[in-house]
């Protein structure tokens, strides 16, 4: 088996989705608890190494929330909790930085 070799100046963490508001809502085929413990430790693994760590953050509202065809049926657009697109705390930086 070939040895794993990562080049720390040309990789990066991209944590997608772990956001209070998704994470509330059932998730299949894992435990969202389980999903964020393990995304938990690549976070606190790539920062330790001062490897760069990219937090998607998704913000809905009526003019973007997507028409998603699905077998699954949606409810109307509601505006949704104030905290709702905000990370989990355990992925969360101490501060905020906007790009």
């Amino acid at each position: 088996m070939q040895e794993l070799t990562i080049d720390k100046a040309k990789t990066a963490l991209v944590v997608i989705d772990l956001q209070k508001g998704i994470v509330a809502q059932q998730t299949k085929p894992y435990l969202a608890q389980d999903v964020i413990a393990n995304a938990s430790k690549l976070v606190d693994t790539f920062r330790k190494n001062d490897m760069l760590v990219f937090l998607a953050h998704v913000v809905i509202t009526k003019e973007t929330m997507l028409k998603v065809l699905s077998d699954e049926s949606f409810s109307s657009f509601s505006v949704p909790p104030v905290d709702w697109s905000e990370f989990v705390p355990e992925i969360s930086l101490p501060q905020r930085i906007l790009l």
